[in-house]
Formats: C-alpha cells, sequence, structure tokens
C-alpha cells in the first residue's frame, strides 16, 4: 500500500505517544457523554484524524465506548474519504466487543466510494449480512459508487439486482447511481435497466442518457419519454443532444422544439449541442434558423455558438453567411479567436479567394 494514500499515514499515526492529560481522561470516565460532544466537535470541524486519535486514546485510558462514539468518528472519516482509517476503526470496535452495526458499516463503505475502492465495499457489505444486519437504499448506492472509478458496471448492476433478493427497495438514487457506473460501456442495458424500474424519475431518466453515451440511447430514451411519463428537463434534452454519434440533425431541431413544449427551456448548451448535429452535415441554414431563435429567446449565444456556425457554412462554401457571421461577433460583444478566421477563410476558398486573403 502506498503511503500517499488517503488514510494511509492517518493510521501510523493513531498510536496513543501523546496521551491526555490524566484529568481531562478521568472527566471522560466520568462522563462518556462528554467524551461523545468533544468528537462530535472535531467531525463538526473536520478534524476526523484528531477525532479518530482522540478515540484511541478514550479506549487506552480506560473511557468507556460504545458504538456512538465510533459511529461519531466513522461518520467523519467517511466525509474525510479516509477509506483505511474507517477499516482500522472497525477492528478497533470489533477489539472493544463493540457488536457490528449498519450506521458503522454504511460510514465505511462510504469512505471506500471515493477512493474506488469496490472490492472493500463488497467485502464490508458481504460482512453486515453476515452479522445478520439489513443494509438499505444507502448502502447499496455507497457500493455501487465504489464500482464507478474502474467501471464495474456487472458488479454494480449485480448489486442492484441483489436488492429484490435482500428485500430493500432501490430509490431513484440508487438506480442512477447503477446507471451512471454504465457510462460508456452498455448502452443497451440501461435502457433494459431504465425499463426494469418502474420509480424511475427524471434523475433516472438523465443518467440514463449520459451512461449510453450512443446515438441509439438517445432513440431510446426520447422514445420512452412519453411512456413512462416522466418530466424531462433542460439536462435530459442537453445530454441527448451530446451524445456520441448522434447526427440526425431534423431530430435534433424536434428536440429542441420538444423542450419548449414539455416546457423546459433550452439554454445555450443545448443549442449549441443542435448546432453541432447540424455543423457535422454542414446545415448552414438549420443553424443559422437556430441561432435566429437563441437570440430572440435571449439565451446568450457564445464564441462557441457562432464559431460552429462558421464552420457548418465552411463546409457548404456558403462564404457570405460565414463572412457575415464574423463580421457580427463584435456586435454581440464576441471574441474572435483564430478557429473563427480560419473557419471563415476555408469557407471563401474555394469561391472568393481573394476575399480569404482580406481576413
Amino acid at each position: 500500500m502506498r503511503g500517499g494514500e488517503p488514510g494511509c499515514r492517518a493510521c501510523t499515526d493513531l498510536a496513543p505517544s501523546c496521551r491526555r492529560a490524566q484529568g481531562e481522561l478521568a472527566s471522560f470516565r466520568a462522563s462518556p457523554r462528554s467524551a461523545t460532544t468533544a468528537l462530535n466537535r472535531l467531525v463538526k470541524d473536520k478534524r476526523s484524524v484528531e477525532a479518530a486519535k482522540l478515540l484511541e486514546e478514550l479506549i487506552y485510558g480506560r473511557v468507556a465506548v460504545d458504538e456512538v462514539h465510533f459511529r461519531a468518528v466513522l461518520f467523519g472519516v467517511a466525509a474525510a474519504q479516509s477509506w483505511m482509517l474507517a477499516v482500522h476503526l472497525l477492528a478497533e470496535m470489533e477489539q472493544c466487543r463493540i457488536p457490528y452495526n449498519k450506521g458503522a458499516c454504511d460510514a465505511a463503505i462510504s469512505s471506500c466510494r471515493s477512493s474506488g475502492k469496490w472490492e472493500l465495499a463488497l467485502g464490508l457489505l458481504a460482512s453486515l449480512h453476515l452479522a445478520t444486519l439489513v443494509g438499505d437504499a444507502v448502502t447499496f448506492s455507497n457500493a455501487m459508487g465504489s464500482c464507478l472509478r474502474d467501471f464495474r458496471w456487472p458488479t454494480s448492476l449485480a448489486l442492484f439486482r441483489s436488492m429484490a433478493l435482500r428485500q430493500v427497495s432501490p430509490d431513484s438514487y440508487c438506480c442512477s447511481v447503477a446507471l451512471s457506473s454504465c457510462k460508456g460501456q452498455a448502452w443497451r442495458v440501461t435502457q433494459l435497466l431504465l425499463e426494469d424500474y418502474t420509480s424511475a424519475n427524471t434523475i433516472c431518466q438523465n443518467a440514463a442518457l449520459s451512461a449510453g453515451g450512443h446515438w441509439e440511447s438517445v432513440l431510446g430514451v426520447v422514445a420512452g419519454l412519453e411512456t413512462r411519463q416522466v418530466q424531462s428537463d433542460t439536462v435530459t434534452f442537453s445530454t441527448a443532444l451530446a451524445c456520441e454519434g448522434f447526427a440526425d440533425w431534423p431530430l435534433a431541431l424536434r428536440i429542441i422544439d420538444h423542450m419548449s413544449a414539455k416546457k423546459a427551456t433550452p439554454n445555450i448548451i443545448a443549442v449549441n449541442a443542435a448546432l453541432s448535429v447540424c455543423e457535422m452535415r454542414g446545415e448552414w441554414e438549420a443553424a443559422l434558423a437556430l441561432l435566429k431563435e437563441a437570440v430572440a429567446e435571449r439565451l446568450g449565444p457564445s464564441a462557441i455558438t457562432l464559431n460552429t456556425i462558421i464552420s457548418a457554412c465552411q463546409k457548404s462554401d456558403a462564404w457570405e453567411e460565414a463572412v457575415g457571421l464574423l463580421c457580427r461577433m463584435p456586435a454581440l460583444h464576441l471574441q474572435r479567436d483564430s478557429f473563427t478566421y480560419n473557419a471563415a477563410a476555408s469557407a471563401c476558398c474555394r469561391r472568393q479567394w481573394r476575399r480569404s486573403l482580406q481576413l
């Protein structure tokens, strides 16, 4: 294990080499609740390592600690993403003969999530079941979340499906985590999972689109908007338009129109995504129509917006429109860059090469 990993140095520093004053420990022995207060204060101040050190000193100082003390520190450790320290504290709980509990396990699994320690998270989840304790949607969400970093989507989906066997009802967040783990890997799986989960909401739908990352996932989710009766938002449509390989510009325009019908106000991100689809096909007229709508709706076109349209004009040799957009940018308070000039010059090259030299 590398010493630079989160929580590694923290574990080695926990030995009670610097004991607290005996008088302070005596006061904690007389009132263990005051020790809980001290631990909570350190956790609240985001000093989880100090809280863990204090807990060690309480143990060595023969203060009566229980699961409340450990749980307080473990939640702080989870927030600090110190997975090694979390595991160390679980081992200390066992040495102190404190019964294993769900709250402590949840905190330890949560600490594994950000570091991608999915094997450890699965081991902790298994130990929870061995202790005849039942996890909930939060427990499984954290375990599935630990699979995100290494794209362990089969493991994540297996966990999601195992919830039914454990008689645990998944919530929408749990479903969205499972879908996110499939990012770019198996868009068909995301569609099936979304169809199976009857309580899918906007969050799940957006996660499915983001996970699919493929133009066919756009067709699947957009086609199911009506049948699922799920409210779509701006993120839904923007994500759909940005999917890899999506080049159906008439569908892109319909999606923009559909946004208004669904009361999901288009933003400039969605417009730029639709423009990119038009640019791939050189559909400069459709792109100009979108620009007109964006200006009318006061969406604030950006330099990316104009550059994309100029590039569409370049692909169709629409040099007059390209030059016109180039000249229009200062009035829109947009900065022209090398891409802008190169695209406009390229649009003029075939028919108006002298004009391209003037640019």
